[in-house]
């Protein structure tokens, strides 16, 4: 190699070695300071960076909107970060309510290209996909738009690209699936598609992410899992029934529910079993992972703490009612809605009740835990801010 050319590539900040002549400029990525999203973080992990709260007893707000602001009790999932919290509505509006008095900051709609994910918000932007394929970044304080990316495909091909049912950002990265079965990576900076790869059937889980792989559950029947860096297949694996509810990366494991209720750990790297655990009852919604435990709910209202490493169960707290949602982990308490029209806080170590609301009906929607706020839905379109003591 010349020397000259030897001295330019050392000169590139950062510094990529390649095996071959010349030089290679690294990709720029920017790691978050705030990242706020369903599922916690990119991992799906449902576990909060806040300390946690012992008693729930200060009510903040309740807003009553019509039907067109939320979408379907099985898709509702707000996301809260520092000053707002976020929810799309049934006519595919994404709404930005502050977190202080609920009151409106911003809406944004497009009728022709309505919002069919959970937003994500990273700093100052908000992501979010749409039902004509488009990913979107969004001024976090005003609602502008940023920018907007669309695959360059035919018409017809991106109306059955609708986005669902989530995206992640990951370290710079945007990941997202489609109904055609495609799944993207996106730099989120350059909206330049980073790669591309294709399940056999439509994407019907939330995507979980690491530095390694991008795993994700298909129509198809399968759990696939693809390179973090390339897009190429490592494994897939058949599953019983469609992966519904997010796969969770708990260190080198993954952890999903297949459609009888069974929580499954894989070797993450090979997609190997490592330890099946079936519930006494049904019961579908993801694990939350936090410190080496899983929790999971099912539908006799059974809050079950299992050890990750080994699959054995540590506690068991009862409820009066199924248990449909994900647990979310804050340090170390458990929140969770029941069916028997009550939230509870439950100490993670031990599985005794720390505090209960008794909400008037059944907890059927996801909730929101960040800081002392907790925020719930009820099933007539009505959404409760909530605060407490840690």
């Amino acid at each position: 190699m010349h020397i000259g050319m030897v001295l330019s590539c050392l000169m590139l900040l950062p510094l990529l070695l390649v095996p071959s002549f010349g030089c290679t400029k690294e990709r720029t990525v920017r790691i978050p300071v705030r990242l706020s999203m369903c599922g916690a973080d990119p991992q799906q992990t449902s576990m909060v960076q806040a300390a946690g709260l012992r008693r729930l007893d200060r009510p903040l707000w309740k807003k009553k909107f019509d039907e067109d602001h939320l979408m379907s009790i099985d898709q509702l999932c707000p996301v809260i970060d520092d000053d707002a919290v976020y929810l799309v509505g049934r006519n595919g509006s994404l709404y930005a309510y502050l977190r202080t008095d609920g009151s409106l900051r911003w809406q944004f709609w497009d009728d022709d290209d309505r919002i069919t994910t959970p937003p994500v918000v990273v700093d100052n932007t908000v992501y979010f996909g749409t039902i004509i394929g488009a990913v979107y970044a969004m001024d976090r304080a005003t609602g502008k738009r940023i920018w907007r990316f669309q695959p360059k495909e035919s018409w017809f091909k991106l109306l059955k690209a609708v986005i669902k049912p989530s995206i992640v950002y990951h370290n710079g990265t945007i990941y997202f699936g489609n109904e055609r079965g495609q799944v993207f990576a996106l730099d989120a900076e350059s909206r330049s598609v980073l790669w591309k790869s294709r399940t056999g059937g439509a994407i019907t889980s939330p995507l979980a992410a690491n530095n390694d792989a991008v795993y994700v559950g298909s129509a198809d029947g399968h759990l696939y899992a693809f390179e973090a860096g390339g897009g190429r297949e490592k494994w897939r694996i058949a599953i019983k029934g469609q992966l519904r509810s997010a796969p969770v990366i708990a260190d080198r494991r993954l952890l999903f529910r297949d459609a009888d209720g069974t929580l499954t750990a894989l070797d993450a790297e090979t997609g190997g079993l490592e330890w099946s655990f079936p519930p006494a009852a049904p019961g579908t919604a993801s694990p939350a992972v936090a410190d080496g435990t899983a929790y999971i709910g099912d539908d006799s209202g059974n809050l079950i703490a299992i050890d990750a490493a080994s699959g054995a169960e540590k506690w068991k707290f009862r409820t009066g009612g199924g248990i449909p949602k994900t647990p979310i982990v804050a340090g170390s308490t458990v929140s969770v809605g029941s069916r028997d029209g009550r939230f509870y806080l439950v100490h993670a170590m031990n599985g005794e009740m720390l505090w209960m609301v008794e909400t008037g009906e059944a907890v059927d929607t996801a909730f929101s835990v960040a800081d002392d706020l907790v925020v719930l839905f009820d099933s007539t379109g009505g959404i409760s801010a909530l605060g407490g003591e840690r």
